[in-house]
């Protein structure tokens, strides 16, 4: 496993988490400052802050053609939009080794991630405003062009973002910790639930039970709470022109 330490995280140590109630599970700390600051250096290190969306998207999605979205079709497509000429070989290593951890966290029970979902979780780390990121994200899980998304679906889409954070603290912690992992999945579902319980709570049954609409979802997040219960899309903001 690779020394984060040297990039100046510490490890994660869950002790005992593995027995953790749901209640335990929801503050296991998601979206801490140590995890936002390891996006922020896989940002800097992959230049993926300089990547537009639909750039990483049209790679991402074309590769959805593939039988799978195996670990070596991940890699093929990040590798058109990453430049690594400029990196030194401990920057290729934490490199490799948190796209690894981002990879491995949106599994599946087929074993490979949901494409889509895996492409929300990145597309926190891309260039572009939240509202941005936001309408590309929705579009993506939209695929009928509805102009809606229901609540399962944007559960998913909520889902994908937290899990993003969940990768980065996934990153720090021991190696084979199996209970240390399965402690942060529960702790993402709780936080999942609890955002999208509090975004139909802000818009009301009138605006949720036919499916819920782009522009109430960013009324949601721009003055419903949402912008503080999905910290890394504030956090990772940087508009490129």
């Amino acid at each position: 496993m690779l020394n984060l330490q040297k990039w100046g995280f510490a490890s994660l140590d869950l002790g005992g988490s593995g027995t953790a109630d749901d209640e335990n599970a929801q503050n296991a700390g998601i979206g801490g400052p140590s995890d936002l600051e390891l996006m922020h250096s896989v940002r800097a290190a992959t230049r993926l802050d300089t990547v537009p969306p639909f750039t990483l998207l049209k790679e991402i999605m074309g590769a959805k053609g593939s039988s799978e979205f195996t670990k070596d079709v991940f890699n093929d497509a990040l590798s058109k939009v990453i430049s690594t000429d400029e990196l030194g070989s401990d920057a290729l290593d934490f490199v490799a080794y948190v796209l690894s951890t981002i990879y491995y966290s949106f599994e599946g029970e087929s074993g490979c991630p949901d494409v889509s979902e895996l492409f929300t979780g990145l597309c926190v780390l891309l260039s572009g405003s939240e509202i941005e990121k936001l309408a590309i994200m929705y579009d993506v899980f939209d695929s009928k062009q509805s102009g809606s998304l229901s609540v399962a679906v944007v559960t998913k889409l909520v889902r994908s973002v937290v899990t993003i954070l969940y990768a980065m603290r996934a990153a720090r912690l021991p190696p084979r910790d199996v209970e240390g992992r399965e402690f942060i999945k529960r702790a993402v579902g709780t936080a999942t639930a609890s955002i999208v319980d509090s975004c139909v709570d802000f818009l009301g049954e009138g605006k949720t039970e036919n499916g819920i609409a782009f522009d109430d979802f960013v009324s949601w997040y721009t003055d419903g709470g949402g912008s503080n219960a999905l910290p890394a899309l504030g956090a990772m903001v940087n508009v490129i022109e």
